[in-house]
């Protein structure tokens, strides 16, 4: 048995090495939502999730205020004998959060009673979504917008280090030019796919991915902006390029939505922004009925226990066509996590199998030099 006793949450703000910009936004440190469960019986389970206004909606502090008002009380006090109880309880919260759209506060609270109860029970986090189908996960090499000079650096160190998948954000300046120059040096097999986040108007993005043909484009991911569905149901029948939602696919009511126009070939599924594994696991399933394939996605600035929780979440799933990593290692100026997972030669990721919970060994220290406590429940 595992009894909430607490509720924490904590504003990180942990500052980048370097800046990451793309059409939407242009980040220097993080800005998430470090969630801290203790029980009775003194475990502790971590959770994180980074609330993005121009995804569900939410900021901070109304995901905080959401958390303290409706989550918290949900689980506070309440005990669970099995994983089987975890997973009742987070299944009766998607619909209402999906509905208030406050799906990233979500995943901060469900990934923080993965953790906690599965120290408690002995088991990994992923347990709750079955056996690991896989145990080898190959990421995507992110090329961000920033001067040629850059682009080119990137580009080089990822194909040096062997990847062989690339994701170019465009509609900041010359997509042409900056997607060219991907090709070039990534190479004629290398999958190139891109991403402008909502940057381009449906004319102008058939017109860009037309001119862009000859350099074997994989995918767009969010063309045009999030709620012009029509839009994105022409890129995609005019184009010749198979389009993926992202901003304008956050819950299972978007998912719907999209599925019924016939406006995306991919869903960008991804725990902070889709309320977690739970509900990840939900739009993965109804794709897959409905022929559309998904990616497993990530927010920039997540630190390792993101990065553990979609390591765990995609060891579950099969037949995903790209997966995403925030390389904390590189990107936070620390981690705080002692133990993060890693990413080796080709963007290879291994399963852990044999994890208790979400398996991180988060740092107090450092999360006390970098971040706030908001809230406790």
């Amino acid at each position: 048995m595992i009894t909430v006793d607490s509720i924490q949450l904590f504003h990180l703000r942990m500052p980048f090495r370097r800046k990451y910009s793309h059409a939407l936004a242009e980040r220097s440190q993080t800005s998430n939502i470090i969630v801290k469960i203790t029980s009775r019986e003194g475990v502790i389970g971590w959770g994180e999730t980074i609330p993005r206004t121009y995804l569900t909606g939410e900021s901070v502090e109304s995901a905080a205020e959401f958390t303290g008002e409706k989550l918290a009380p949900e689980v506070t006090g309440r005990g669970f004998a099995q994983m089987q109880d975890i997973k009742e309880a987070v299944a009766s919260l998607i619909d209402s959060c999906d509905r208030a759209r406050s799906t990233a506060a979500l995943c901060g609270v469900e990934l923080a009673l993965l953790d906690a109860a599965g120290k408690a029970f002995n088991l990994s986090a992923g347990d709750i979504l079955g056996d690991i189908v896989t145990n080898r996960i190959y990421y995507t090499a992110p090329i961000d917008a920033a001067s040629m000079k850059k682009v080119k650096k990137r580009t080089w160190l990822f194909r040096l280090a062997g990847f062989r998948d690339f994701k170019v954000k465009v509609g900041t300046g010359d997509d042409l030019a900056v997607v060219r120059t991907v090709r070039k040096i990534a190479g004629p097999r290398a999958i190139i796919r891109l991403d402008a986040n909502c940057a381009w108007k449906p004319d102008e993005a058939i017109r860009n991915l037309r001119e862009m043909s000859h350099l074997n484009i994989s995918s767009i991911e969010q063309p045009v902006a999030a709620d012009d569905i029509e839009g994105m149901r022409r890129v995609r029948r005019e184009s010749g390029v198979q389009v993926m939602a992202d901003e304008s696919m956050c819950t299972m009511e978007d998912a719907r939505r999209l599925a019924e126009a016939g406006a995306c070939d991919i869903f960008n599924v991804r725990l902070a922004k889709c309320g977690g594994m739970l509900a990840c696991r939900r739009i993965i399933d109804f794709a897959r009925e409905n022929g559309i394939r998904c990616q497993l996605g990530c927010l920039v600035g997540e630190t390792g226990i993101l990065s553990a929780a979609e390591r765990i979440f995609a060891g579950r799933f099969e037949g995903t066509v790209h997966h995403e990593f925030s390389f904390p290692r590189f990107l936070l100026q620390k981690d705080i996590v002692r133990n993060p997972v890693s990413v080796g030669y080709r963007g290879l990721g291994k399963v852990r199998p044999a994890e208790r919970g979400l398996g991180v060994d988060v740092d107090e220290n450092v999360l006390r030099e970098f971040s706030a406590l908001i809230t406790k429940g």
